[in-house]
């Protein structure tokens, strides 16, 4: 079918209201059809949905994605504990039975409440598990549940935004798995937590002890702006030495992701999942043994 175009229909128009010839011909000549050669320049084949994108090539080194990549997962990974330390925390330091009340599971009022030390609590809290603190704000080794739609405000007008779940559950003495979502932004907390939008969509497996051990991760991570993908990433002390096996991403800029797939701590790295770049090795057992310490 010939495409439509503007010009034609106002040509045959003026032709059919008594138009002499010579006239229709200066009108297609002052409004000619485009020719394919005045398109904008060839995009990309279109895909299933009948787009098409030209994808840019990569702004950043195999060495500079890495670089980039460990100093994210450095600031730490999210985790249940370490977030419900700092909730159990907040709410020991500036609460009081009015506001936001006795409990860790709690609603006030929709414009919030302030403590008679000076605290702002506003939302809703649900939790189960231990219900007494022990020294350093520490709980019994037990399974736990907490999920949040809160903002709390310290007496030095800081900001303190959990909003979402987090879960723990014990194995044995030596196992847990564990899974932490939504925003936990909080800049008294640990580096992880520091950062607007702190927080992810984890869910971890961790057992042994500082000698014997294997972690299993999945999920995502938004480390102060920088965006994380962890697919099956796995590493034990008896396999490899430690070395990650998994797929990562680390997504740039320019929305593309990064993706290095490792194998015992080598892989090669994908950009915009089609443009092939160096093969490497890497090691990020800091990254995550920490895990074992919580």
């Amino acid at each position: 079918m010939t495409p439509y175009h503007p010009s034609t229909a106002l040509a045959l128009f003026l032709a059919g209201c008594g138009t002499d010839s010579d006239d229709y011909d200066m009108i297609i000549k002052v409004a000619p059809e485009k020719s394919s050669e005045d398109s904008q320049p060839e995009a990309s084949e279109p895909d299933a949905t009948g787009f098409s994108v030209t994808k840019p090539e990569p702004s950043l080194a195999f060495d500079e994605v890495i670089m980039r990549m460990k100093t994210s997962l450095a600031r730490g990974i999210p985790n249940p504990l370490e977030a419900r330390f700092e909730y159990a925390l907040a709410l020991a330091q500036g609460g009081d039975p009015n506001c936001p009340g006795q409990g860790y599971s709690f609603t006030t009022a929709f414009s919030g409440c302030t403590s008679q030390n000076d605290w702002f609590y506003a939302g809703v809290a649900e939790y189960t598990g231990p219900q007494s603190m022990t020294q350093n704000v520490f709980f019994p080794w037990q399974n736990f549940n907490l999920i949040t739609d809160l903002r709390i405000r310290n007496d030095q007008d800081q900001w303190f935004y959990n909003g979402g779940e987090i879960d723990f559950e014990v194995i044995d003495e030596f196992a847990w798995n564990g899974a932490i979502s939504g925003t936990w932004s909080y800049p008294n907390g640990p580096e992880w937590m520091t950062g607007p939008g702190a927080g992810g969509v984890l869910t971890m497996a961790v057992q042994g002890d500082s000698n014997n051990w294997v972690i299993h991760i999945d999920g995502s991570i938004n480390a102060d702006g920088a965006y994380i993908h962890l697919r099956d990433v796995e590493l034990a002390s008896e396999h490899c030495d430690g070395a990650v096996t998994g797929d990562l991403g680390w997504r740039g800029e320019d929305g593309y992701w990064y993706r290095l797939l490792l194998d015992c701590g080598c892989g090669a790295m994908t950009f915009a999942q089609e443009t092939e770049m160096d093969f490497g090795c890497v090691d990020l057992l800091d990254a995550f043994t920490p895990l074992l310490e919580l």
